[in-house]
């Protein structure tokens, strides 16, 4: 059994009732036909000892993905006691710089694992033995599946402590229960947490599409935040119309993501979806039902009541076309129901009608691209290739080039699509760099740039049959660089631990092109444990022992474009 006491000194630190029962049933039928394996009811209990506030719940349109999860608040602070929801065995413990941070898996005999990331740290045994395996390792980054009768697990037994590890932007816990079998994330809130909820969600923007030629279009927008009726009547240029809408789940701390939504047309449901359960690999089809564009201008995230021709997500596979056919002599009935998982619901009411005339789409003059076939693009030294299923729908090649500003860069920029183009698979940049010298080509890196010709992010290159090559996932501007600077450390200094209080060595580290791929800290040329902070470019150093002054510190470090700095010194 683990330990559940801490030892900071050595670690581094009734209607909803009724709902939720019907909404859990209806998921466990689910999960038997999906998973085909004898589902289980289990009462799984809350992760935390305080009551639970959510930052963010199941299916929350985040970017590039669904939150997979629920976000728990932790009082803005770590280290909250994290309980075991229900009897199971620990099948696998992950620590990473990015992502979930320090996480722990918890498998249960009937049928699913509970995930816990974001984690500040484990109880021992555990700690101690992904300790000896970073220092195994020599990397803070590692990955361990126990056996299954290794670490047996009891219900409400404390197994970590909160924190604000990896990708977490503020403390807080990300809590997953997943089909143990197919490892899809499902709604946790299907389980019967306690999270009390009385709010009506509200409804900030609809937006009103027309449909031609395969292409769906904005063709206006309304911000209607009250619901009910809306006696307006909405002409629009289109035989075939779809409707988006932004809304949100209000609760006493937080705005969070819906639950589920309806479209009732003339009294008929034609599109209705809701948030139990996806698969990993679907989830960047999150950028198919948002309008993507909109949301990359404005930062509102619309969800689509109608599916795009490339979007195969399973969220939405049973939910319908949303197709609203129009005529010019008759209004269209709609009336749109969005709910949150405690049965809350806000609905509004619109009428839709044809323009007279013609409908009408705005027609690019370049070629037009199918969503289901390749398409290859060259000029000059510069090759682009989209591979089938790479966009959502049909759309329209945009293409150009001019010479830059940026005096780093070492093409022109190229403006390949729209900043906001989603691809939902990697899109292909090819250059000629045969004039550059073998040395040079390991240091060039595709960069993504802002309107200033800014650097936003970059991408690391591959050299392939002659051409440097890499990939992208959203349309925008690029231009090659070349990045011989090595990274350096700018600042050495003591930060306290957030919640021993005690001080940690801390460094700041600066590389500015294309980013720290490793790094490697010794203490008296011993090689000592340290964590990368990816969001402030600071490495925590922990000291196995506290050592008398002067101690001598050597830090090497590598970039992506293998450019290598080190720092020495005395702490």
């Amino acid at each position: 059994m683990l330990q559940s006491k801490i030892h900071f000194g050595r670690l581094r630190g009734n209607k909803t009732c009724v709902i939720r029962m019907i909404l859990f049933y209806f998921l466990i039928i689910n999960t038997i036909i999906v998973a085909q394996i004898p589902i289980k009811v289990v009462a799984f209990q809350s992760p935390l000892p305080i009551p639970l506030h959510l930052s963010g719940n199941f299916g929350e349109l985040r970017s590039n993905h669904f939150h997979s999860g629920i976000d728990i608040r932790t009082e803005g602070r770590q280290g909250i006691p994290v309980m075991a929801t229900a009897d199971g065995t620990i099948s696998r413990i992950k620590v990473n710089s990015t992502g979930f941070g320090k996480v722990l898996y918890i498998d249960h005999p009937e049928g699913y694992t509970s995930v816990y990331a974001h984690l500040y740290c484990f109880t021992n045994p555990l700690d101690c033995i992904i300790d000896s395996l970073q220092h195994a390792q020599q990397n803070f980054e590692v990955e361990l599946f126990p056996d299954s009768s290794r670490f047996p697990i009891r219900k409400g037994q404390i197994i970590a402590w909160s924190g604000s590890s990896g990708g977490s932007e503020a403390p807080h816990l990300h809590f997953e229960i997943r089909d143990r079998i197919t490892e899809e994330p499902m709604n946790p809130l299907l389980f019967g947490f306690d999270i009390k909820d009385t709010n009506t969600p509200v409804f900030r923007n609809f937006l009103f599409y027309g449909y031609k030629d395969s292409i769906w279009t904005i063709k206006t927008n309304r911000n209607f935040k009250l619901s009910g009726n809306n006696n307006e009547i909405i002409y629009l240029d289109t035989d075939t119309a779809g409707i988006g809408f932004e809304a949100l789940d209000l609760d006493s701390t937080s705005l969070l993501g819906i639950y589920s939504a309806e479209l009732i047309c003339n009294d008929s449901v034609i599109y209705k979806y809701a948030y139990n359960r996806f698969k990993f690999s679907e989830s960047r089809y999150v950028n198919a039902h948002i309008d993507y564009d909109w949301n990359f201008r404005l930062k509102s995230k619309v969800e689509r009541c109608f599916k795009l021709a490339g979007d195969s997500c399973m969220f939405f596979k049973d939910a319908g076309k949303g197709f609203i056919v129009l005529k010019d002599t008759v209004p269209v009935k709609l009336k749109l129901i969005v709910n949150d998982i405690a049965g809350n619901s806000v609905s509004s009411e619109f009428l839709l009608q044809k323009k007279n005339g013609e409908s009408t789409l705005t027609v690019c003059d370049s070629n037009r691209i199918a969503f289901n076939k390749s398409f290859k693009f060259s000029k000059d030294e510069v090759t682009v290739i989209i591979p089938s299923g790479a966009l959502y729908q049909d759309d329209y090649w945009r293409f150009s080039s001019k010479k830059n500003k940026n005096k780093n860069l070492v093409t022109d920029v190229y403006q390949i699509m729209d900043g906001g183009t989603p691809f939902q698979n990697a899109v292909i940049i090819k250059r000629d760099f045969s004039n550059v010298s073998s040395v040079l080509k390991g240091k060039i890196v595709l960069a993504e740039l802002t309107n200033e010709e800014e650097i936003k992010s970059v991408y690391t290159c591959k050299y392939d049959k002659g051409l440097l090559s890499t990939s992208i996932r959203n349309g925008g501007s690029f231009a090659f660089i070349i990045d011989t600077i090595a990274p350096i450390v700018k600042e050495l200094f003591y930060q306290p631990d957030p919640v021993s209080g005690n001080p940690i060595l801390s460094m700041k580290v600066l590389e500015e092109v294309s980013g720290l791929k490793s790094y490697s800290c010794y203490i008296n040329d011993t090689w000592t444990l340290s964590e990368l902070n990816p969001r402030t470019h600071v490495i925590l150093i922990y000291p196995e022992t506290q050592f008398l002054s002067p101690n001598k510190l050597v830090v090497k470090m590598m970039d992506s474009c293998g450019n290598e700095g080190s720092f020495i010194g005395l702490y």
